[in-house]
This record gives structure tokens, C-alpha cells and sequence, in this order.
């Protein structure tokens, strides 16, 4: 889910900038509350050897915990 088009899941990357004064660069899902979750696809099996998240742009609004996980297939 994305709360509008300026904060789908594609915008969800470190250092993205605002685009005429609107400010994206955040991945804000449609309802604020616990279990959501962006999902992301790495095509094939990596070592990750680090995570990091930032806050939304000029807006005081970030996310204070988060839960890594994993699977091989996609499934389980």
C-alpha cells in the first residue's frame, strides 16, 4: 500500500529529493500502524551486510524500530 503517489514503495531509497517543492524520498504505506512492511526483491541469493533508514524529508516523521527478514524463496 502507498498513502499516495509521492510515497509509493519506489520512493523507499536513501537520499531521494523533493520534485517541485514536494517532498518524497519516503515509503509511507496507506495506514499507519504496526505489521506493514515494504517487500523487496533481490533477484538472487546476497550476503547483506548492512541496513540504513532516514527520516521523510522535512517532515518530522521516521520510523523508530524494525524487524529484518528474510527468505530464500519467497515464500517461507
Amino acid at each position: 500500500s502507498e498513502y499516495d503517489q509521492f510515497n509509493a514503495p519506489k520512493f523507499g531509497r536513501l537520499h531521494q529529493k523533493s520534485i517541485n517543492g514536494i517532498t518524497i524520498g519516503a515509503w509511507v504505506p496507506k495506514a499507519s500502524r504496526v505489521g506493514e512492511y515494504l517487500q523487496i526483491d533481490l533477484l538472487q541469493a546476497m550476503r547483506i551486510n548492512g541496513v540504513a533508514t532516514q527520516g521523510r524529508g522535512t517532515i518530522m516523521n521516521w520510523v523508530k524500530t524494525y524487524e529484518i527478514k528474510y527468505s530464500l524463496d519467497g515464500t517461507s
